[in-house]
């Protein structure tokens, strides 16, 4: 609902930023994880409260039925997990850094290549970390082939749409 392809997206900017300001024109989510919006996040970069890495980006949302959401559980649409705020932290932390922790074999991607760059546009690089996290690392080859024009289309449309223009 209101993702990429919505005529108005609906951008949400997670942070564990913890100045007056930020926490100002923020809503917490989790204990030290803070949500605002793309246009605030935007405000916070260009006053100097924050820096574009301080924030990680999500497009859209997803909202179920009642019962819904159990029924995919069930089918083994999606994987619950415990957590705490601080390893949800860290993993988005780490989102930018060039190595994963899974012990997926590596392949020779854009999303590879974006996180051997320090950075993870897509997010598909995170999404890997968390299925070897939780020892699903066996489905990362599966599921890649079967999202494979999908991924490249998402990573298309995130450098046209989010990634700055490079100055030449």
């Amino acid at each position: 609902v209101q993702g990429p392809h919505s005529p108005h997206p609906d951008y949400t900017c997670l942070h564990r930023l913890k100045s007056p300001k930020a926490l100002e024109l923020s809503l917490p989510v989790v204990k030290d994880i803070q949500h605002t919006t793309w246009e605030l996040a935007q405000m916070l970069v260009q006053q100097g409260e924050a820096r574009p890495e301080d924030f990680w980006l999500g497009c859209g949302y997803a909202g179920w039925w009642p019962q819904q959401l159990q029924d995919e559980l069930e089918r083994g649409n999606w994987f619950m997990v415990a957590t705490d705020s601080q390893s949800i932290s860290e993993l988005i932390v780490n989102s930018h850094s060039s190595t994963t922790t899974t012990n997926a074999p590596a392949d020779d991607n854009e999303d590879e290549k974006a996180a051997a760059e320090g950075g993870d546009a897509t997010g598909t690089a995170m999404w890997k970390d968390f299925m070897g996290r939780i020892s699903k690392d066996h489905l990362i080859e599966e599921y890649s082939k079967q999202q494979e024009f999908e991924d490249i289309m998402l990573n298309e449309w995130v450098k046209e749409r989010l990634m700055p223009s490079k100055l030449e």
